[in-house]
C-alpha cells in the first residue's frame, strides 16, 4: 500500500542532497508539493497517482 507522507518524506531527503538550498526554500518546496497533491486528488487523482504527478512537475534536487 502507498504511503504519501513516506513518500513525501522521502523526497524531501533528495533535497537535502543539494547543499545550495536553504531550509525555507525546501519548506517552500514542500507545501508546493502538498498544494499540488491535494489539488490532484480533488480532481480524482489516487494519492499514489497525485505525488507521482506533482513530483514529476515540480522536480528532484537535481531538477531543483
Amino acid at each position: 500500500m502507498f504511503d504519501l507522507e513516506k513518500a513525501i518524506q522521502q523526497w524531501k531527503k533528495t533535497l537535502d542532497k543539494n547543499c545550495a538550498l536553504e531550509d525555507g526554500y525546501k519548506e517552500e518546496l514542500e507545501n508546493h508539493l502538498r498544494d499540488k497533491i491535494d489539488y490532484l486528488m480533488d480532481r480524482g487523482a489516487s494519492e499514489k497517482e497525485a505525488f507521482d504527478e506533482a513530483v514529476q512537475k515540480i522536480g528532484g534536487a537535481s531538477a531543483i
